[in-house]
């Protein structure tokens, strides 16, 4: 909100370094107050969520010229079978990706007896790996580190659902359209733009960022209602194949370049 970003150099926000930072809020400085390179140079600003379009907006860039083109998955990876008692994470283990608020619901839930089976499956790497598996090791929880992007769209038709506890802002998501692909609804914190692909009850459920209760009982009511789970994930299989496909993205993006060329 300020014409030079002194609150991002005072906070290291970029690269936690406070030289970078600096570099970073000159150069802003310079492109959007003097040289007005942002207001006048582009013809067009592609954000990849509406929720980024507003940040942009916030910005200062001019609000005309936003227009918002989703990421895709290509190629389409099709449908999975979705025969094992999984839910899966996938993602950076570390904290502003909720992965604590994650493993504290499963805790929850395996303490009350309520998982009837199931286990979580961990993708992915990060600082809170090794504090993480040892918080989890007495849970049905199986941390698989990295993975290729095959193994893990592989082991999204292989779960009942994508956990995506995410507590700081993302401009995307583009593992929830990777869960969309494959046919299977997701549970998402309710912040940011990944709020956006979430279809309240249609292809998945919403929570409160970091709340381990709410998160839990929208666990549970995956595990319990088998068919309404299922439901979401056809629609969620809908969803991909029109919003998030090749076909459809290359449509939007030839349509988007059409209108700045005819201008």
């Amino acid at each position: 909100g300020s014409i030079f970003s002194w609150p991002g150099i005072k906070r290291k926000c970029y690269r936690n370094s406070l030289f970078a930072s600096l570099n970073v809020a000159l150069i802003q400085l310079v492109h959007h107050q003097i040289l007005k390179t942002w207001s006048s140079k582009v013809s067009r600003f592609i954000a990849l969520s509406d929720f980024v379009r507003q940040k942009l907006i916030e910005s200062g860039l001019p609000e005309s010229r936003i227009t918002v083109k989703p990421n895709f998955v290509t190629p389409d990876p099709g449908p999975g079978n979705h025969d094992l008692h999984q839910f899966v994470f996938v993602g950076r283990l570390s904290s502003e990706k909720g992965i604590r608020t994650l493993i504290n619901a499963w805790k929850l839930l395996f303490e009350q007896g309520r998982l009837k089976g199931y286990r979580l499956k961990v993708i992915g790497d990060g600082p809170e790996k090794e504090a993480m598996e040892a918080h989890a090791s007495q849970l049905p929880v199986e941390f698989s580190g990295r993975m290729s992007s095959e193994e893990t769209l592989e082991e999204l038709g292989r779960s009942r659902c994508l956990v995506f506890p995410s507590e700081w802002y993302e401009t995307f998501g583009r593992v929830a359209i990777e869960a969309y692909a494959k046919g299977i609804p997701v549970i998402a914190s309710g912040i940011g733009a990944v709020q956006e692909l979430v279809r309240e009850e249609r292809t998945g459920l919403l929570f409160e960022p970091g709340n381990v209760a709410a998160l839990a009982e929208k666990i549970e009511l995956i595990i319990s209602q088998p068919e309404t789970a299922k439901a979401m994930g056809n629609y969620a299989r809908e969803v991909y194949l029109e919003h998030y496909s090749p076909k459809s993205n290359i449509l939007m993006m030839e349509a988007l370049y059409q209108s700045v060329i005819s201008k």
